[in-house]
């Protein structure tokens, strides 16, 4: 599982490098890109903004990249459960991750030690059965989201 830490926050400094590089190098850019005055005042002020968003959206990307959260992944499953179930803790991460038509339930043998854990999955989980396959829900200082085309297609994702 580590290893796949690693390669998740590589890529993610890959990302970050390659839009850093795009932004820096103006000078690079199509001329339909760039805004051009005699003076150059406009284009410095220009340059100076995309540098301050660049900075602020990679602290913020970092920021969501370590917050502590639990991610449960249910891919083309079916009403009898999963054939492919995997479970992993690191350190505050956990997630659970069913693949495939099966006949294992897609639930953590060693659940996450959050305080009302399972209550808030069964809300959640009850809101998709009901049809909302794809929502944002806060609980205290939990927010949880969910994305999916079904009840046996769905990632949901807790942030605390």
């Amino acid at each position: 599982m580590e290893s796949r830490v690693l390669l998740y926050f590589s890529k993610i400094f890959c990302a970050q490098c390659f839009f850093l590089y795009l932004l820096l190098n103006t000078a690079r850019w199509p001329q339909a890109y760039r805004l051009s005055d005699p003076d150059g005042e406009a284009s410095n002020l220009i340059r100076i903004m995309k540098k301050s968003i660049l900075v602020l959206s990679l602290c913020l990307l970092s920021l969501s990249a370590l917050a502590d959260g639990i991610r449960i992944k249910k891919r083309n499953g079916g009403r009898n459960g999963f054939k492919t179930v995997l479970e992993t803790h690191v350190n505050s991460n956990h997630t659970l991750d069913c693949e495939n038509k099966g006949n294992t339930a897609c639930s953590f043998e060693i659940p996450p030690g959050l305080i009302g854990f399972s209550g808030i999955l069964s809300s959640i989980e009850a809101a998709i059965e009901a049809g909302t396959y794809s929502g944002v829900e806060t609980f205290g200082d939990i927010t949880v989201t969910w994305t999916g085309t079904g009840p046996y297609d769905v990632e949901i994702e807790f942030i605390y």
